[in-house]
C-alpha cells in the first residue's frame, strides 16, 4: 500500500491527488532533482489493467504536445506500473467551473483544448475520455488534456473488444456509445462541445439519474442539447453556443471534420486563465473518489423506452430486454470531481473501464433510435 513517505525509485510520495477504480495519482518529489512530479500507480491486479497503463505511457510519450500532459519515465512497484507524469499545480475543470469563470475565459479555455486535441489527433490519437476532470489548468494558466488510460492510437483496436462501452456516457458521442471501437477524432469533438455547455452552466446537457438514461439522451443529443439551452438561457447566436451545437451532432459526419475546422469558429479573446485559478488551492477535495462495484439495473429504462417510442416498439423491445438481460454487469468506474463517495455508478457520472468483460447490447438501443429519427 502506498502511504505519504513511500519511495519508488527515486521519487518520494508527499499526498495522494485522487483515486480511481485501477489507479491512484500521487504528488511524489525526485529525492535528488527536488522536482515535483504526478505518479499514477496501478493498484487493481486485473486482467488489462496493466497492458492499459503501458499503452497510455507510449501514447503519452509519442504525443509530445505542451497542451498534453508529459510522461517522464515508466517504473515498477509491487509489481504494478507506475507512470511518471509531468505535475499540474492547479485545478481540473470541474474544480475550475466551480467559480463561475467569466465568458471570455471559457472561450479561451475551449480554444486551448482544441490546440491540445489537435496535438493529439495529429499523432494519430483518440482520447475517448474527454470530461471536465480530465482536463487541468495550471496556476500559470496553461491548459492540459490528462488521463489517457482510454485513449486509442491509431487504427488500432488496442484492447477494445466489439461493442465495448468504454467513456463517460454523459460525454461520449452516441458512436461511440454504441460501441467504443467506433470512435474517431469527430467523437473527441462531440465532448467538446458538451464540456462547453458544462462549462457555460455548470451542469452536463446529458445526466440522467441511470447509465441507461443517459445514454438514451445522448442518443436523442440534438432534441436534448437544444432543450437544454432554452431552459439556460443561452443565446444560440453567441460564438460558444454555435461551436456546442455545432459539435453536439448525432452523425460524426455532421459535426466539424477537424480540431482546426472547430477553434475557427471561436475567436480566441487574449484572456490570462492564471487569474481564474485563484479560487482553487492546494488542498481541495480530490477531484474523483475511489468506487465501488455496483450492479446496473437491467429494467430500470425499459418502461420509459416503450412510452417514449409507442406500441410499435414493443418487439423491438422484447428484443432488447433479452439482450440487456445478459448486461447486468460489475462495472469498475470513477466519479466525478464532486468530492462525495456517496455518489453510486448508476448515477452514470463516471467513467466506465469494463473489467470482466465488455458489455454487449446497445447496438440495438441505438440502432432503433437511429432508424426512428430517419422516419
Amino acid at each position: 500500500m502506498t502511504r505519504e513517505g513511500t519511495r519508488i525509485g527515486p521519487y518520494e510520495m508527499q499526498r495522494m491527488l485522487g483515486s480511481g477504480a485501477t489507479a491512484e495519482v500521487w504528488l511524489a518529489r525526485h529525492t535528488s532533482l527536488d522536482t515535483p512530479r504526478a505518479l499514477k500507480i496501478v493498484t487493481r491486479d486485473t486482467p488489462g489493467v496493466r497492458e492499459r497503463a503501458f499503452c497510455e505511457a507510449q501514447t503519452l510519450a509519442a504525443v509530445g504536445h505542451p497542451g498534453v500532459v508529459a510522461v517522464h519515465d515508466l517504473l515498477e512497484h509491487d509489481g504494478q506500473p507506475v507512470i511518471v507524469q509531468e505535475y499540474v499545480d492547479g485545478p481540473d475543470l470541474d474544480a475550475w467551473a466551480i467559480g463561475r469563470p467569466h465568458r471570455d475565459a471559457v472561450e479561451r479555455v475551449m480554444c486551448d483544448v482544441l490546440e491540445a486535441l489537435g496535438g493529439l489527433h495529429d499523432a494519430g490519437v483518440i482520447h475517448r475520455d474527454l470530461k471536465p476532470s480530465n482536463i487541468l489548468i495550471s496556476r500559470s494558466g496553461e491548459v492540459r488534456l490528462a488521463d489517457f488510460g482510454l485513449a486509442r492510437q491509431g487504427a488500432s483496436r488496442g484492447h477494445t473488444l466489439a461493442g465495448a462501452l468504454m467513456g463517460t456516457p454523459a460525454y461520449m458521442a452516441p458512436e461511440q456509445a454504441e460501441d467504443a471501437v467506433s470512435a474517431t477524432p469527430r467523437s473527441d469533438l462531440f465532448s467538446v462541445g458538451v464540456i462547453a455547455a458544462y462549462l457555460l452552466t455548470g451542469e452536463s446537457p446529458f445526466q440522467r439519474e441511470g447509465v441507461r438514461e443517459t445514454l438514451i439522451a445522448v442518443a436523442d443529443c440534438e432534441s436534448n442539447i437544444l432543450d437544454f439551452l432554452d431552459r439556460h438561457g443561452l443565446d444560440r447566436s453567441d460564438r460558444i453556443v454555435r461551436l456546442l451545437l455545432a459539435l453536439v451532432r448525432f452523425d460524426p459526419e455532421d459535426r466539424p471534420a477537424t480540431w482546426a475546422e472547430a477553434r475557427a469558429m471561436l475567436e480566441c479573446p487574449e484572456v490570462s486563465l492564471a487569474a481564474t485559478t485563484d479560487l482553487w488551492a492546494t488542498g481541495v477535495p480530490a477531484p474523483r473518489s475511489l468506487m465501488e462495484y455496483e450492479p446496473i439495473p437491467t429494467l430500470s429504462v425499459l418502461g420509459g423506452v416503450v412510452a417514449a417510442l409507442g406500441g410499435a416498439a414493443v418487439a423491438a423491445v422484447v428484443l432488447l430486454v433479452t439482450v440487456f438481460a445478459v448486461d447486468a454487469l460489475m462495472f469498475d468506474t470513477q466519479a466525478v470531481a464532486t468530492g462525495t463517495p456517496a455518489i453510486q455508478v448508476v448515477s452514470g457520472h463516471g467513467t466506465i473501464e469494463p473489467v470482466r468483460h465488455e458489455v454487449p447490447g446497445r447496438a440495438g438501443l441505438f440502432g432503433f433510435l437511429r432508424a426512428k429519427r430517419a422516419r
